[in-house]
């Protein structure tokens, strides 16, 4: 499903890095690969399930496995981030899949707004373009109300 959401973002336009489709940074230097794109992308989408949750926990059955160390790795830079914003999110999306709850999240996600995929598609869409799904319709003149005296 996590695949299904990078093929539908890139469709859309979007310039979507995946390490599942980064394979070649494996031989590099992976950490800063991971770095540069928690500092230098305009979003993260966080696909928050019971496995990332152990992964970012520590409590899985391999938690020492490089998977798991990845995922906490880039939790902790996402923390960062987050911290250093004054607790205001603007740069992190926690996406749940459908059958997922609120407690796969990362503690520290749980008071931002969550995302259904695919339910919330168009939400998601919105929150990458920046935009608000809902507009204000456009005011236009103030009633104009006249009194008139009744002389009877």
């Amino acid at each position: 499903m996590v695949l299904d959401m990078a093929y539908h973002l890139h469709n859309q336009g979007y310039n979507v890095q995946v390490d599942m489709f980064q394979r070649h940074f494996m031989g590099m230097d992976k950490m800063a690969w991971l770095d540069d794109k928690v500092e230098n992308s305009d979003f993260i989408l966080v696909v928050c399930s019971p496995k990332y949750r152990r992964d970012v926990d520590g409590s899985g059955p391999h938690e020492d496995d490089d998977h798991g160390l990845n995922t906490r790795y880039i939790n902790r830079a996402m923390q960062t981030v987050f911290l250093e914003n004054s607790c205001n999110n603007y740069k992190v999306i926690p996406v749940l899949l459908k059958g997922y709850t609120r407690e796969t999240c990362p503690r520290w996600l749980r008071n931002t707004l969550l995302y259904r995929w695919p339910r919330d598609v168009q939400d998601i869409m919105c929150r990458l373009r920046r935009e608000e799904r809902y507009k204000m319709p456009a005011g236009g003149r103030p009633p104009v109300l006249t009194v008139r005296r009744d002389f009877t």
